[in-house]
């Protein structure tokens, strides 16, 4: 039973990838108490799963943004800003993804890919996540 607790508020909601995302279930409560909100998700997670099921449901606009990149978020927050007629009330950032599902595969973010064991002229190469770019390591051998 919805008492209009967000009556009034806007809001930006991330992570909604499908019926079972945390995101998903704020997003419509939120818009059953009331909230005008605009959903948003990586447009590979966008891609995959079913924000655009939620998004009618709720009459939400859907705004891709990659959380890791400042020009889309500033991106993000001009074109919600616009779409809810002011300024955001509000933001959860609900973006979790233990899995590679992108590629099938079950490895955690911040796991290392194969690599080579040297790089150009001897240096160690720098490890890196295969699915963020996060360096991991680097041996004392390395050349900074």
């Amino acid at each position: 039973m919805a008492h209009g607790l967000l009556k009034g508020k806007t809001g930006i909601i991330s992570g909604a990838l499908n019926d079972q995302s945390i995101a998903w279930k704020v997003a419509e409560l939120a818009h059953a108490e009331g909230a005008r909100i605009v959903l948003t998700n990586a447009p590979v997670a966008m891609r995959m799963g079913e924000i655009n099921k939620l998004a009618e449901a709720i009459n939400a606009p859907v705004i891709g943004a990659d959380a890791t990149n400042d020009a889309d978020l500033q991106k993000l927050f001009a074109e919600s800003t616009a779409a809810l007629g002011g300024p955001v009330d509000f933001l959860l950032h609900s973006i979790g993804m233990s899995p590679n599902v992108r590629k099938g595969r079950g490895r955690q973010c911040h796991e290392p890919a194969p690599h080579a064991a040297s790089g150009p002229q001897g240096q160690c190469p720098r490890r890196r996540c295969f699915r963020c770019g996060l360096e991991l390591h680097r041996s004392p051998t390395c050349v900074p």
